[in-house]
């Protein structure tokens, strides 16, 4: 540990299970340490149970606490699925398959942190009662000052473990809970006061019922005390709503007692039983954290652990659990040497191997969200769900700790950090850009490294404020990614990187009109997606477009240019064609937006002049470009499997944006009408086709950042299909949105900012449900806004639109039935960060 940690020590915030266990965990560690808590010493209340599976047993075990709770925990090996006869239909193995593995322990949360509190006194860890965390007043690579009640403290470290809605998390992000539309109904009967079928039930198991699912596991070491529970959406309340249902035993009985009569006879049994107690019966409404880009400030002084860090609804089972791991672990890493700049990046790298364990938890507890949803749903689902993997039950991945790939991970950080611009041949700026995937901490030393050259007008901090742009970009700092990458234009214009140079070589030559062409279609994407004015303007004198991939890799330094009776173009030469013709389509979309009077032959013919375009296009490319499994595995053998995609993703996406207006079918007909929107539909098809390869076949992946805005206006064509199409069309729309939905879930785990792109959908889907009886598809500027604006927040449709006498006739009930089921899907990804 350094000398700091060892004078001024870690000021823990919070008092609960994660506090306490990181405590524990420091002290075993010899790092001095003191919890601050803002309740009182007495304030624990009695309320439900924990599940401790294999991960958080061992945990406890190394702290010396698991030996402590034998007597007080139902110890178990298996857990039972029911169905609605009363037959177990799956039985899973909770406990660790490891010979000196650990069992799974349930026990109530509050003798387990008695627990953990006497072992703290008895290792004099001092916790301050009544002293609640105000703010941070200094955070610097030397130590942070912060207010707790009315006092001023200070410590080298202060870590927060302060819950869901934790205070010192604002001063990390801005980012706050997400209610995931579902509500927990609990409480706790006398085990024997149920006739049940067999033991199995009373150790614990799951009723699936026509309704949803009822679970129950045992409190007491005895078994004789049952929580027994369910599930179900339920509409989002504000604290005083929630406040005011939790003290309404009549309305928690009522929820309790929901289609009671589709339950059968031994799920009514415990029903009847909980709701004897009315009193006792208790709600817990399910937020999650979304992802968020850092759990530390970028001093790496200020963190968050535990619900603060990655809040996951009670059905995931792995709350606790994952808290005692944070704590463990992180202890840990606070306990080697680390100097001032490589401490945030050493903490990176932990929270990276953390995050991937998150991430496949959020998997596996929407799996079992979704089975414990009502029968209708999880048919559904056994559907889409591949029988055999659903049979699977492989639990090492959670159940280990898997310490030797973190200290394996720590140890190549130690490395690089030793070695990184050894020689001083590759630019800082660069260097830290690169390796932002690390963790956001790069990203701003990236920055500051960049802003201390920024004068330096050179070929590489062009491409650090291009790489420090996307970075800014996926962060969903939109107004930061422009500034970056105007600057990187404007470099681009200053040095004259599209004018040749006769003293240069091919390969230096080459990469200059790559950067230029680079920044131009940045230039385009961006400036449409900020709406603000392009910094390139299509000349007379353009440089040649970027050549064929494979001779290029090829070239050596010092060879010559291309003559150009050799040159062809390669994937990225197409792609600057086919910005041109994006560009055009921007304009016209504008144009459309401005015009208040719509003339539908000339949009008819201006499409048609579009449409024309890009046909001449595929014409020029041909057979070997089209997008086919063929072509792809061909790319894919030449390592250019990501550029055919990004290739056919841009293509794609453009005919999408052409043909879009002609959805409505309220519009006035054109003799090109019928034809364009399904020539929409047909590229929105691809584009999911393309996306759905990305996922399957290694080397043409697809996780940059600007695919999440292609994939969303995708999914809009789909829903509205699904919404607004033919009885035919619905399970087709309904299967490739369902996989669209695969891709945004895929993205979300590498950029916070697809999140904001998902709420774009959710605003289109309920302006689709609002304004059915308005001509919601006219291209105003909030369509275009929708359609190209992607870095910009969308805010919900103000329709300024005129009633149709068709609307009535063409739409109703069974469009807003789809509605709804469009609805929970997207909902469902939206709450995947949190089950």
């Amino acid at each position: 540990m350094s000398s700091n940690i060892k004078a001024n020590g870690v000021a823990i915030i919070g008092a609960g299970l994660g506090g306490t266990a990181l405590a524990l965990a420091l002290h075993r560690q010899s790092i001095p340490c003191r919890i601050f808590e803002a309740r009182s010493a007495n304030s624990d209340m009695l309320s439900s149970g924990v599940t401790l599976t294999p991960n958080g047993c061992r945990v406890l075990d190394e702290l010396g606490i698991l030996s402590r709770l034998e007597d007080k925990s139902y110890i178990c090996q298996y857990t039972a699925t029911k169905d609605a006869d009363d037959k177990t239909v799956r039985k899973i193995r909770i406990a660790s398959d490891d010979p000196d593995g650990y069992p799974c322990y349930r026990l109530y949360r509050l003798a387990l942190l008695k627990e953990m509190k006497a072992a703290l006194a008895e290792r004099k860890v001092p916790i301050f009662y009544d002293l609640k965390f105000e703010n941070i007043i200094s955070d610097t690579p030397e130590g942070v000052a912060f207010r707790v009640g009315d006092r001023t403290e200070h410590a080298a470290i202060v870590i927060g473990s302060d819950g869901i809605h934790s205070n010192l998390r604002r001063h990390i992000t801005d980012l706050v809970p997400v209610y995931t539309n579902l509500l927990c109904v609990y409480g706790h009967i006398p085990t024997e006061s149920v006739e049940w079928p067999d033991q199995d039930f009373a150790a614990g198991c799951t009723i699936l019922g026509k309704p949803g699912s009822l679970f129950m596991v045992p409190e007491l070491a005895d078994g004789s005390d049952l929580m027994v529970g369910t599930q179900f959406t339920y509409p989002e309340a504000d604290r005083k709503g929630w406040e005011a249902l939790a003290s309404d035993p009549a309305s928690l009985s009522a929820l309790m007692r929901k289609d009671y009569d589709q339950w059968h006879d031994t799920a009514k049994r415990a029903i009847d039983e909980l709701c004897k107690r009315p009193e006792s019966i208790l709600c817990w409404p399910f937020y999650a954290m979304p992802k968020l880009p850092s759990w530390s400030s970028s001093s790496g002084n200020v963190i968050m652990i535990g619900d603060a860090a990655h809040a996951m609804p009670a059905s995931s089972g792995q709350g606790v659990n994952q808290a005692l791991e944070d704590a463990f672990s992180l202890a840990k890493v606070l306990s080697y040497e680390w100097n001032g700049e490589a401490w945030p990046a050493a903490l990176n790298t932990w929270q990276s191997w953390r995050q991937d364990k998150i991430d496949k938890i959020h998997e596996m507890m929407r799996a079992t969200n979704m089975m414990r949803s009502s029968e209708a749903e999880r048919a559904k689902l056994l559907q889409t769900v591949d029988k055999d993997q659903a049979r699977k039950n492989d639990m090492k991945w959670l159940y280990s700790l898997d310490l030797d790939t973190l200290e394996a991970k720590l140890a190549d950080q130690r490395k690089l950090e030793r070695s990184r611009v050894a020689e001083g041949t590759v630019s800082k700026p660069v260097l830290l850009a690169m390796m932002v995937a690390l963790g956001s901490t790069y990203r701003e030393q990236a920055s500051a490294a960049l802003k201390k050259d920024l004068e330096n007008i050179c070929i590489e901090n062009i491409q650090a404020c291009i790489l420090v742009g996307n970075n800014f970009f996926g962060e969903g700092n939109a107004d930061a990614e422009s500034l970056y990458f105007g600057l990187a234009s404007r470099m681009t214009q200053i040095l004259k990187l599209g004018v040749c140079n006769d003293a240069d070589d091919g390969v230096t030559r080459e990469v200059k009109r790559r950067i230029f062409w680079t920044c131009f279609i940045i230039d385009t994407w961006a400036s449409g997606g900020s709406n603000l004015s392009r910094q390139f303007k299509w000349q007379t004198t353009l440089p040649r477009a970027p050549m064929d991939e494979y001779v290029f890799h090829h070239m050596k330094s010092g060879d010559p240019d291309i003559p150009h009776s050799q040159w062809k173009p390669g994937l990225w030469g197409y792609m600057v064609s086919l910005v041109e013709i994006y560009t055009e389509i921007q304009n016209f979309h504008q144009d459309l937006a401005e015009t208040v009077e719509w003339d539908e032959s000339l949009i008819d013919e201006s499409v048609q002049r579009l449409e024309n375009k890009l046909i001449a296009f595929e014409d020029a490319i041909g057979p070997n470009l089209i997008f086919s499994k063929e072509n792809l595995a061909s790319f894919v053998d030449s390592g250019l499997g990501r550029v055919f995609v990004a290739f056919h993703l841009g293509y794609h996406h453009y005919y999408t944006l052409l043909f879009y207006h002609y959805l409505d079918r309220r519009r006035p007909q054109t003799k090109n009408s019928k034809k364009y929107s399904e020539s929409c539909k047909t590229h929105a098809k691809i584009v999911c086709e393309v996306l759905k390869a990305s996922r399957e076949v290694p080397g043409a992946e697809a996780v940059y950042n600007i695919v999440g805005h292609v994939t969303i206006v995708s999914s809009s064509v789909l829903l509205h299909t699904f919404m607004f199409g033919d009885t035919h069309e619905l399970e087709d729309a309904r299967v490739r949105l369902e996989s669209n939905l695969e891709s945004l879930v895929q993205l979300q785990r590498y950029w916070p900012s697809v999140e904001r792109m998902i709420s774009r959908l959710v605003v289109f889907q309920k302006t689709c449900i609002n304004s059915m009886s308005m001509e919601s598809y006219r291209f105003d500027k909030w369509m275009v806004k929708f359609l190209i604006a992607h870095a910009l927040a969308l805010e919900d449709k103000v329709d300024s639109g005129w009633p149709s006498p068709l609307a009535e006739a063409l739409y109703g009930d069974v469009q807003i039935e789809r509605g709804l089921i469009t609805q929970a899907m997207i909902a469902d990804i939206q709450n995947f960060n949190g089950g």
